[in-house]
């Protein structure tokens, strides 16, 4: 049930950044993933005798991998929004030349 959940939560992620035409939706939709992704490694590490330590550490370390991805895409969606105008990837495109 719950690795169903973790699912869901992925799949949502995924509609938001293939769906999506807002830079900043799209950014949303990825660290969605990414926490679903975290989320089954916790659950996955989670075992019969108990939690197991790497797998914590491992997870920590990908939370922290998360935080730098989402940040330099906020940074490169700033960036491209100052450039030109808009967060829409579609107005984007026309502008470029």
């Amino acid at each position: 049930m719950i690795y169903t959940l973790c699912l869901a939560l992925f799949l949502v992620g995924l509609y938001g950044v293939l769906v999506k035409n807002n830079m900043i939706k799209i950014i949303i939709g990825l660290a969605v993933m990414e926490s679903a992704a975290i989320a089954l490694l916790v659950l996955l590490g989670h075992g019969k005798s108990g939690a197991d330590p790497l797998v914590h550490e491992v997870a920590a370390g990908a939370v922290l991998v998360a935080v730098a991805v989402i940040a330099v895409a906020g940074a490169i969606a700033r960036r491209l929004h100052e450039k030109y105008g808009s967060y829409d990837i579609k107005d984007i495109r026309k502008l470029k030349g």
